[in-house]
């Protein structure tokens, strides 16, 4: 069904979001019953969201491997990053239109896309609600997080 809906249609997107988890949980995934895109391997302790064709996965090194090699069994990865301690990983990366930087030992900071942060804040200073701080999210202490991309309609 995937291969005859058209790119951009919402069954498509729909198609693709069933297409990853059907891969996922065969795979040993658990799929969130709260967030469909959310999914957690408990014998690899990996914790992976997808939104389109760009996925973010939290865990170990080795776990992370494993997961590159599961996920270009079964789609073609276009790009992958890899925040970690150490000179072959990066330390801040894009996700999304949102930056997330890692302090190995401390913590996540995950910060919006500056376009909303702008918006949100043009109209909360209408309704008057005076000046505002903008919120980070600061997430656990992860050892490394992995983004990849991948080609949508190049399922194997």
């Amino acid at each position: 069904h995937l291969r005859v809906t058209l790119y951009g249609t919402r069954r498509a997107s729909f198609l693709w979001g069933e297409t990853v988890a059907t891969v996922f949980c065969e795979e040993g995934f658990r799929r969130s019953k709260t967030c469909g895109q959310g999914f957690w391997h408990p014998a690899k302790n990996l914790e992976s969201t997808i939104h389109g064709d760009d996925l973010l996965t939290v865990g170990s090194e080795k776990e992370l491997a494993w997961f590159d090699s599961m996920v270009s069994k079964h789609f073609s990865v276009k790009e992958a990053t890899v925040l970690g301690k150490g000179p072959k990983y990066v330390l801040r990366a894009s996700f999304l239109n949102r930056t997330i930087a890692l302090f190995p030992g401390k913590g996540v900071t995950y910060t919006p896309n500056p376009k909303h942060i702008d918006e949100v804040v043009q109209e909360l200073q209408q309704r008057a609600l005076g000046p505002l701080a903008v919120a980070v999210a600061v997430s656990r202490a992860a050892e490394h997080i992995q983004i990849l991309h991948v080609a949508v309609m190049e399922a194997q």
